[in-house]
Parts: structure tokens; sequence; C-alpha cells
């Protein structure tokens, strides 16, 4: 009895999954950082796993640019992603532009026709996040339609804030990684409310309501799919949003059609 309410449950997922498209926001090649249970994908491993449930294509990452540097992550990219359908773009790791580097970072030439967006560590990399230390990268990043993104642990909120007023045509991605997002909703929704470019990513957004609170108050169009695969179980990302309380129509602007616009913007 117990094997056919499960096969019934399950045949229902698969159904209700097949009717979205998706596409996520948060992949990620290579060696997982401090998460020592998640196994590292290649990239043509990762895109057969995905195209098997059913995601058509994303924004990849590499965890070298956060663990090594992130020169040898944007390389690491380049190398399989370049030469990939263009379902898959790059997210690659950007450093403040000053003092200028060697190897591939973003905001000093034109952007690669593969690149989606440029992620920032500035706890881990050691720098401010503010305007005098990484304005001239997000000037660039606006000029090319390129989004930032970050990690909820990786910044201050009032930092973020200042960001997101000084550049209004920036679109800012609030990452929900390394932890959850739980007592921080309290500052993430009045931010949102206020600040139109800023959006969350679903991957780690599980507190009770959560995901519905946000779409009630600042609307589906400002949040993405993202599962931070393969570190977070792609099935367990894909349940959140077929379960929430939401209509179809939201469903599927937070399945793939924001990152779509995001990326044509």
């Amino acid at each position: 009895m117990s094997d056919r309410i499960g096969k019934t449950l399950f045949d229902d997922y698969v159904r209700r999954r097949g009717e979205l498209a998706f596409h996520d926001c948060s992949i990620w090649l290579g060696e997982p950082a401090d998460f020592p249970l998640a196994t590292a994908f290649g990239f043509e491993e990762m895109a057969d796993y995905m195209r098997s449930h059913n995601v058509a294509g994303g924004f990849i990452s590499h965890w070298a640019g956060l663990t090594l540097s992130p020169q040898r992550g944007n390389k690491a990219l380049l190398d399989v992603v370049s030469t990939a359908d263009k379902n898959w773009r790059m997210v690659f790791t950007g450093l403040p532009l000053y003092p200028t580097d060697e190897g591939p970072l973003p905001g000093q030439h034109k952007p690669h026709q593969c690149l989606a967006g440029v992620r920032l560590f500035p706890k881990s990399h050691s720098y401010a996040l503010t305007e005098w230390v990484v304005g001239t990268l997000l000037d660039w990043q606006e000029l090319y339609g390129l989004p930032l993104f970050l990690w909820h642990t990786e910044i201050q909120w009032e930092d973020l804030y200042t960001l997101a007023k000084q550049h209004p045509n920036l679109s800012i991605v609030v990452e929900t990684q390394r932890e959850k997002i739980l007592y921080h909703m309290r500052t993430l929704l009045p931010l949102m409310r206020d600040c139109g470019n800023v959006c969350v990513e679903t991957s780690n957004l599980t507190g009770q309501g959560y995901l519905e609170q946000v779409v009630r108050d600042c609307g589906a169009e400002r949040v993405l799919f993202g599962s931070f695969f393969p570190v977070n179980d792609l099935s367990v990302a894909m349940g959140m949003l077929l379960d929430a309380d939401i209509g179809q129509d939201e469903r599927s602007l937070i399945a793939s059609k924001n990152l779509l616009r995001m990326l044509k913007g």
C-alpha cells in the first residue's frame, strides 16, 4: 500500500515538473568547498543530469573561483562552457579592478559572449563591498547588462542597500548561500521592497512560507530558480517550487522566464 502511494506521489511530481521549463541560476562545477559529502561534477556529466531532470540550461559557476583564485575559476569555465550550446552560460568570479591583475577577470575588456553575470566574494577575498572599491566593476556590469550575484553570507546588508541605490540599472541577485536565509528575511524583504533591482534565488529560501511571502510582497518577477547543485539535491529545489502556494504563472516565471529575461537584458 505504501509503495503504491509513494509511486503515485512520485508520478504526480514528475508530471508537475514536466509542465515547467527550468533554467537554474546556481550550478557549480569543481570540488565543493566545505561540503565534504558533495560530489564534484564535470560539465558534460552535469549537463546530462540536468537535462534528465527537465533543466534545459542555466548559469554555471566554478568553485575554484572562490577557493583558488578568480582567474583559475574563470579559466576553468572558459575551457568548458565557451564551446557549449547557448543554454549554458558562465558566472565569473570578480575582483576589484585595482590593482590590475592578469588573467580572465570581468571588467577589463568587452565580456565574453557566454558570460551571464559576475559573482563577488568580498568577505572571503578581503575587500569592501563599497562604491570606492567595486564601483568601476559595477559600472562595467551595468554597461553590458550583467547581473551581480552575492551570497548573503558574504555581505553586510547596509553595503548592499547603498550599492543597489547607487547602481539602479544593475540587477543584483541575493543568493541564499552558504546558510539558509532565516532571520535575514526581516532585512531582505524591506531591502527588496525599497530596491527594485534586487532579486533573490531559491536554493536555500527554505523557511516555512518564505517563498510565498517574497512573491506576495515583491512579485514573482523578483525570484530566480536556483538549486546550488551539486551541494543541494536538485529535486529538493524543484519540489520547493512545485509545492509552493503560488499560481502556475508565477511558478513559470520563477522556474525559467525570469532568468531568460535577465539573460536577454
